[in-house]
């Protein structure tokens, strides 16, 4: 399948300076409830100097920040060995609303097109740096003591079907 991607790239990307070792998966709210109104997640990190290197809509379109030979922004203490990936939460979420919707396993949040796409894009970009999947992590997996994505109702086993299909 032919991945649907538009690119807005990221000011804040740089070249790299290590080799790639790690893809980490994330999730945040397709639209964050701020103070000062809704903002698209892509408005939102770049207003942070943040940054994915696709962020994967629910209809399975990637909004690609940086080329993952680029450095962002994503996670802490791996963004000089990592790419990422942000599974977008459809709706407008506050933290509570988005940490809700991530955790709920009776009704998930994420689309059958982001695991399909999301697992498609990945071994390509797996493939491209000499990865497998035992390299792809969730951001909660690097750092558990912060951060939840992307949640107890993200399918592991359904992106690992799509990955393999692909890889």
């Amino acid at each position: 399948m032919a991945l649907k991607q538009t690119w807005k790239k990221s000011p804040f990307a740089k070249p790299r300076t290590k080799k790639v070792t790690l893809a980490v998966v994330h999730s945040m709210a397709e639209n964050l409830k701020l103070d000062d109104g809704p903002k698209d997640a892509h408005s939102f990190l770049l207003s942070i100097k943040l940054g994915a290197h696709s962020l994967l809509t629910p209809d399975g379109t990637h909004i690609r920040m940086a080329d993952t030979n680029d450095q962002l922004s994503h996670a802490k203490g791996f963004n000089q060995i990592s790419f990422g990936i942000e599974f977008l939460v459809p709706g407008v979420h506050d933290y509570d609303s988005f940490l809700k919707a991530i955790a709920d396993t009776k009704k998930p949040p994420y689309t059958e097109a982001q695991y399909a796409s999301g697992g498609e894009w990945l071994a390509l970009r797996c493939k491209e740096h000499g990865l497998t999947w035992d390299n792809v992590k969730g951001h909660v997996d690097i750092d558990p003591t912060r951060k939840f994505d992307p949640g107890k109702a993200f399918d592991w086993a359904k992106l690992k079907r799509y990955f393999d299909a692909t890889f």
